[in-house]
């Protein structure tokens, strides 16, 4: 039995999950632990990008395609005991093989999938509710605060669907942001408490947008439950036909 401990990044964690997977004892933690025993030592797991995409293409071998996939949309899922899960899922690939992913009635499938599912609706929300803002140099600038962590999805949209521009998608509740300049895409640390400054034509673009909201709403058929269904007030104040402050 041991402890795997991985650095943080996707591909740490793959190859934590690749070094555990043999060792039904053995578990992952993002921090090695204040003590160790005899019995439990930790083991710091390197993170290799060509083990981790070797290891992702034997998981979709054993247990079919879309397995992989699991494991990268559950990674960016925010919820309890995501290493252990992930983890356990792995194994299972090992002894279900390609009945893993129609075990539904299990829970650890169960879960992936779930995961795996809310990380994708959320990440196609904001795919239509982000809202760009033009900053003072020509920067486009966007904020966001997603439940889980779907910058990488939404980044990897708007870099084929805005490759004309730069730009920069600022997850705020993570810290976290993906700048777009010059044809190159990274993620980069950024304080939540950063807002760049608009340009100086900014505030009449946002009064169109809250003018063409109000425009399409038929007074005689508004439905604030339905519209809250399809823009929810927690993602609202980021958008400019929301926001009189602008």
């Amino acid at each position: 039995m041991g402890t795997y401990v991985y650095d943080n990044s996707f591909t740490g964690l793959v190859c934590a999950i690749k070094a555990a997977a043999i060792d039904p004892a053995a578990e992952i933690t993002l921090a090695a632990p204040c003590q160790e025993n005899l019995f439990s030592p930790a083991v710091e797991i390197a993170a290799s990008i060509a083990e981790c995409a070797a290891f992702l293409r034997k998981l979709d071998t054993l247990a079919g395609p879309g397995t992989a996939e699991n494991i990268k949309l559950c990674w960016l899922w925010t919820g309890p005991e995501k290493e252990k899960t992930l983890l356990t899922y792995a194994r299972m690939a090992f002894s279900k093989g390609k009945a893993l992913n129609d075990l539904l009635a299990d829970p650890v499938v169960a879960k992936v999938q779930k995961a795996a599912a809310a990380v994708l609706r959320e990440g196609h929300r904001f795919k239509g509710l982000l809202r760009f803002t033009e900053l003072r140099d020509g920067t486009l600038y966007a904020r966001i605060e997603p439940d889980h962590n779907v910058l990488p999805l939404v980044a990897a949209h708007f870099k084929r669907r805005t490759a004309a521009s730069d730009w920069v998608i600022h997850d705020a509740k993570r810290e976290l942001a993906a700048l777009y300049f010059g044809g190159r895409l990274r993620l980069a640390q950024l304080d939540a408490e950063t807002r760049p400054p608009p340009s100086d034509g900014e505030p009449q673009v946002a009064g169109l947008w809250r003018s063409f909201f109000t425009a399409v709403a038929i007074k005689e058929r508004l439905n604030p439950r339905a519209q809250r269904g399809g823009v929810p007030l927690k993602y609202r104040g980021n958008m400019p036909e929301f926001d009189s402050d602008i």
